[in-house]
């Protein structure tokens, strides 16, 4: 007999990415990425934009760069993160800076990784690969 089709309903549940990058074609680049590797991905390019897809989605993953023209990427987490505490979204710092501090403070706004730019694509579904699993 074959397996049912809803055998694997809750494995294949889709993964929604949010890409926040105030630079169009770093964000270009990072959602032709993910997208490239099956992920579905929708992107803001800042703090208000992304609040905006935050409170209409369900957004699984948010992948963003920290200096933004209208905020910052810790505070976007926190923000995110407070719309729905019982389940906080996992969260990808991208930033030229990479000192203790820098990930300190990643780490403190909710951030599970943080990335250093120029971030590869491969490290970057590393990361993802890391922190859905």
């Amino acid at each position: 007999m074959p397996p049912s089709s809803d055998s694997n309903a809750a494995v294949t549940a889709p993964i929604l990415i949010l890409v926040v990058d105030d630079n169009p074609d770093t964000t270009m680049l990072l959602e032709f990425a993910l997208k490239r590797r099956g992920r579905d991905v929708v992107t803001a390019s800042g703090v208000k934009e992304a609040m905006e897809v935050a409170r209409t989605q369900k957004i699984d993953l948010l992948v963003s760069d920290i200096g933004l023209r209208d905020g910052n990427g810790h505070d976007l987490m926190r923000q995110i993160r407070a719309l729905a505490p019982a389940a906080p979204i996992r969260g990808i710092a991208i930033s030229g800076h990479g000192g203790t501090e820098d990930l300190e403070q990643s780490h403190a706004a909710g951030f599970d990784m943080h990335l250093v730019k120029p971030v590869s694509l491969d490290a970057l579904e590393a990361a993802v690969v890391r922190i859905l699993a």
